[in-house]
């Protein structure tokens, strides 16, 4: 899917809106990094190739300063060119919250000049569904977006990656807020029902054994 047609029809998501307190459900997920390389800078760079962040410091609810190094602090990557990027799933960051949850904020810090868009899916077998962007702004390296309301949806499992600008391009924290989702009463009555029959199918098979 071309990540620069799927931006133009996403919310374009804004920054920082005050609104009111959410428990953040980020700290302690997993975070894995999808494709790459990560960490390595095109030949010549004048950047040079800092070691990454533990990609565990991109949900521990804790910013770097603003406007550091985009490249420090971060998980970063470097896309060799800014232009002609055709796929968003090629490079990019994944998030498991463990959990299924509704959602109604998100929040990033990433370098400036880039475009940042952010997927999710409430399962692993679950088809990503874009959420919005973060547009390229303000001023320098490492800049806070958010926290930013969105429509209250459910999720487990977050994307982030990022297209056009200079083609470096970093994270250095990743926030959704949210509660988490609880089965219906229906929902855990079917469930233990299901659970009890099978403990009459093991009886059965042992006493005729």
């Amino acid at each position: 899917m071309n990540v620069r047609h799927v931006a133009v029809a996403a919310l374009s998501l804004a920054l920082a809106i005050p609104a009111a307190a959410q428990p953040i459900v980020t700290p302690g997920a997993a975070v894995s990094l999808v494709g790459g390389p990560f960490g390595v800078a095109r030949p010549g760079s004048p950047w040079g190739s800092p070691a990454l962040a533990s990609p565990s410091l991109l949900v521990d609810g804790v910013a770097q300063p603003e406007n550091q190094d985009w490249n420090l602090g971060s998980v970063w990557w470097d896309r060799g060119a800014p232009t002609g990027i055709s796929s968003f799933f090629d490079v990019f960051v994944e998030i498991d919250l463990g959990n299924v949850f509704s959602i109604s904020k998100v929040s990033m810090q990433a370098d400036n000049n880039d475009n940042y868009a952010i997927a999710f899916r409430a399962t692993s077998v679950d088809p990503w569904q874009f959420l919005g962007y973060y547009a390229a702004c303000c001023t320098y390296g490492l800049t806070s977006r958010g926290p930013s309301p969105v429509t209250a949806f459910s999720a487990r499992y977050f994307a982030l990656g990022a297209y056009d600008g200079d083609g470096y391009y970093s994270i250095s924290e990743f926030g959704a807020y949210g509660t988490r989702v609880v089965p219906e009463p229906s929902s855990i009555a079917l469930l233990a029902t299901g659970l009890a029959g099978l403990g009459v199918v093991a009886r059965r098979r042992r006493s005729r054994g």
